[in-house]
């Protein structure tokens, strides 16, 4: 039995391994009931630069680590490139399906681990 099954909820809810930007257009095109709620719930951070006010140096120090070595101070390679990165989560276009796909009333609940990005979610959400 699937954890849906097993916590009750057969019909009403799913646990999907898949992309996201994927599923919400699928449930927009096939689902014709209400969605009310879409949770994008701890997406990757991604790949943060040193500020540029930073001094190499202390860049270096800053961003050491499992961030920088591998690239070259350029931060942690299996980090998505930036929030418009295809594996980024939180990006722009799931954000407009989110949108789209839900009910009027409906909630987007955004969830990080990070709050940087958990700040600019909200921010591109509005």
């Amino acid at each position: 039995r699937g954890v849906a099954a097993r916590w009750g909820l057969s019909g009403r809810a799913a646990f999907v391994r898949r992309d996201a930007l994927a599923v919400l257009r699928d449930v927009g095109q096939q689902y014709h009931g209400p969605v009310a709620a879409v949770v994008l719930c701890c997406p990757s951070p991604y790949r943060a630069a040193p500020p540029p006010t930073m001094e190499p140096m202390h860049a270096h120090k800053a961003y050491a680590g499992t961030r920088g070595r591998a690239t070259g101070g350029r931060g942690n390679s299996q980090l998505p490139d930036s929030a418009d990165s295809h594996s980024f989560l939180g990006r722009m276009a799931v954000l407009r399906e989110a949108a789209r796909v839900l009910a009027p009333g409906g909630w987007l609940l955004l969830s990080s681990n990070a709050e940087d990005v958990a700040v600019a979610m909200v921010s591109a959400a509005r």
